[in-house]
């Protein structure tokens, strides 16, 4: 995917910035695949582009994605039944990588988006992840914030991230701090 990020702060003082980005979109189940695909993109080794498992999902334990990822979103009551999980992430390039936010799009086994791990990084190596069923009607999940992300917010508060998911070669993503 490339796009871009725009970020806007409005407290202690007005800050705005935009940039593009580039993401990657690769089937968790699928990673043998991907790392075929070319010499210039691995998984789990170095590249131009790479992904490595370990940026992701399960820190603590050596747990495989997608069994990590299952357990995720069955504490939502979200049910995949098999269905395919789409991680959505910044890559590493060179070798150095750093994933603010990973979009985890869990599918029932018909295709339609069942649930999203919101998967947040801060720059102190600390991960959460808001977990949310989703449901076309409703693309707004508010979360309670978990952990601090950012010098100039408090821990307190919430999150509402409103997803419009992958259609159409689009989608959108915005977090806000509530």
């Amino acid at each position: 995917w490339f796009g871009r990020t725009v970020h806007r702060r409005e407290t202690p003082f007005v800050r705005r910035f935009s940039h593009r980005i580039a993401m990657l979109d690769i089937d968790i189940d699928r990673l043998a695949e991907a790392d075929a695909l070319s010499r210039l993109f691995a998984v789990d080794r170095g590249a131009a582009i790479s992904f490595r498992q370990s940026d992701h999902g399960p820190r603590e334990r050596a747990l495989p994605l997608r069994e990590w990822a299952e357990s995720r979103f069955a504490e939502a009551n979200v049910r995949l039944e098999d269905g395919p999980i789409r991680l959505i992430s910044f890559p590493r390039v060179l070798g150095v990588g750093f994933a603010p936010i990973s979009l985890w799009l869990g599918h029932g086994p018909d295709g339609v988006l069942r649930g999203v791990i919101y998967e947040v990084h801060n720059t102190f190596g600390e991960t959460h992840s808001y977990v949310s069923a989703f449901k076309p009607e409703q693309v707004r999940a508010p979360a309670d914030k978990e952990f601090f992300v950012s010098p100039f917010f408090d821990v307190d508060g919430g999150y509402r991230f409103t997803l419009r998911p992958p259609m159409g070669g689009h989608m959108s993503l915005v977090v806000e701090n509530i």
